[in-house]
């Protein structure tokens, strides 16, 4: 084989290995090479969730026609909708470890209104102005507010185009949920007018622990995923309010009770998402991260609604309260929907 012949194999070889490299590095398109890698990372969520829980009926279609008189027909209850919050979070990095802040915060409110000879199931006869019956409209609102904070650290662990990591810390968690329902025996709630506020409020504070994982598709595209386990000690604060009025007069409290405990709580945080990372040609070393996806959070353990109920005998001369009770059932909270994120590393 003659020099002209070497070189010319030399030459094609070197070429063949230049294009399997280029096909093989898949991050080529998505980072200069002065930026493979960051340490300082901002990002910010859009929220768009929608509570789930049960037991969240205010009233009910009552027959005051039969003997006994029965409730029969539609439960009215809210059905949460869907509502607006955010995510900000902060994230430092040293080699395989780093640490990482994150604050969310939500805030909805649904209502609903049922009309026709109805029965409260939040009101307390015979406390209450309206026995089941006497109700002709019922209105209802469910308020919530819920914030959350993380302080974690972790470690990343890299092979080709999947990456998985561990984590763990601190966390801190505020729910506070409110059902207001106002009874009235006229649709326009202008005579003889019942009004239940029922509250509870939990302050929560424990550890959080997960693990995280991503793989590379093909470009800058990539799959993530992240799963992640509360265990904590909540401060639970509830309250229940009963109050009648009548036209022009003020509204009168006829049960206030309350109650306030330490309790455990839990949480399964689950999220799953696309992201598209790419650099800015005109600022080396300015990641920009796109991504969009679905997560659910399912508090366990939580102490529902603080709910007062008295048993009566009705002789038709006098009512007269027989047994009083309380709930004592534990809620299945939950929080699901869709976030957007826009992040950039340094």
């Amino acid at each position: 084989m003659n020099l002209k012949k070497l070189c010319m194999l030399a030459a094609a070889c070197t070429s063949l290995v230049g294009m399997n490299a280029t096909a093989y590095d898949g991050y080529s398109n998505c980072y200069d090479d002065c930026c493979d890698c960051y340490d300082f990372e901002i990002y910010a969520d859009w929220l768009y969730w929608s509570v789930r829980r049960a037991d969240l009926d205010f009233a009910v279609n009552y027959d005051a026609s039969t003997t006994p008189e029965e409730a029969i027909g539609n439960v009215y209850e809210i059905c949460p909708d869907y509502d607006s919050g955010f995510r900000v979070g902060g994230r430092v990095g040293c080699d395989d470890l780093y640490l990482e802040g994150i604050y969310t915060y939500y805030d909805t409110n649904s209502s609903r209104r049922a009309e026709g000879t109805l029965a409260g199931t939040r009101d307390v006869p015979p406390n209450a102005g309206l026995l089941p019956g006497a109700v002709l409209a019922a209105r209802s609102t469910y308020d919530v507010n819920y914030q959350t904070g993380d302080l974690l650290v972790g470690y990343e662990l890299g092979c080709d185009c999947f990456e998985a990591s561990i984590f763990g810390g601190f966390k801190y968690a505020h729910i506070d949920q409110c059902l207001g329902t106002r009874y009235a025996d006229t649709v326009l709630f202008d005579t003889l007018v019942d009004k239940v506020i029922q509250d509870v409020m939990v302050n929560a504070y424990g550890i959080d622990f997960g693990l995280g994982a991503s793989y590379t598709l093909c470009g800058c595209f990539e799959l993530f995923g992240r799963a992640s386990v509360d265990i904590l000690a909540a401060d639970v604060e509830r309250k229940y309010r009963l109050e009648s009025a009548t036209t022009g007069a003020d509204f009168v409290t006829s049960v206030n009770l309350d109650d306030s405990c330490w309790r455990m709580a839990s949480a399964l945080n689950v999220q799953l998402g696309l992201g598209y990372d790419f650099t800015l040609d005109c600022l080396c070393c300015l990641q920009v991260n796109l991504a969009v996806g679905y997560e659910f959070h399912q508090w366990l353990g939580l102490p529902d609604f603080l709910d007062y109920q008295a048993s009566i005998d009705d002789d038709g001369a006098a009512i007269t309260v027989t047994n009083v009770t309380f709930d004592r059932h534990l809620q299945s909270l939950g929080f699901d929907g869709l976030f957007v994120r826009v992040g950039i590393g340094f």
